[in-house]
């Protein structure tokens, strides 16, 4: 793994969850999304059979969401560290993933006519 150093073969599964960094980033954002503990095997079933634990109550985006939005601030990471020789730092990819699942909570917010932004406003 380019990343780690501590696989010599970059699987898909390596890529996805079982390097450390990454590992990181989906320990960390698990509870924002899912009202159950983190685990490799619930992670896992959520990403290869879309078999999704219960959505947190403070959580209003569905787990596709959630899940895709991970995936991509860890892959944009990944390669920008191949290609730009940027670190992939797990806190970058956390504030990432973050800002995305905002913008997205809006969005849905602005879908539904409520106000994605608190009240008042001029």
């Amino acid at each position: 793994c380019v990343v780690c150093f501590l696989s010599l073969i970059d699987t898909e599964h390596h890529f996805v969850y079982e390097c450390p960094l990454k590992h990181m980033v989906w320990q960390e954002l698990w509870p924002s999304f899912f009202d159950v503990p983190f685990s490799i095997d619930r992670l896992k079933q959520a990403l290869f059979d879309l078999n999704f634990p219960p959505v947190s109550t403070v959580n209003n985006l569905p787990p596709s969401v959630c899940i895709g939005h991970t995936l991509l601030a860890i892959w944009r990471s990944h390669f920008n560290f191949v290609f730009n020789e940027q670190p992939f730092l797990p806190s970058v990819v956390i504030t990432q993933t973050r800002s995305m699942l905002l913008t997205s909570s809006r969005e849905k917010m602005v879908q539904l006519g409520q106000t994605p932004f608190p009240l008042p406003h001029f």
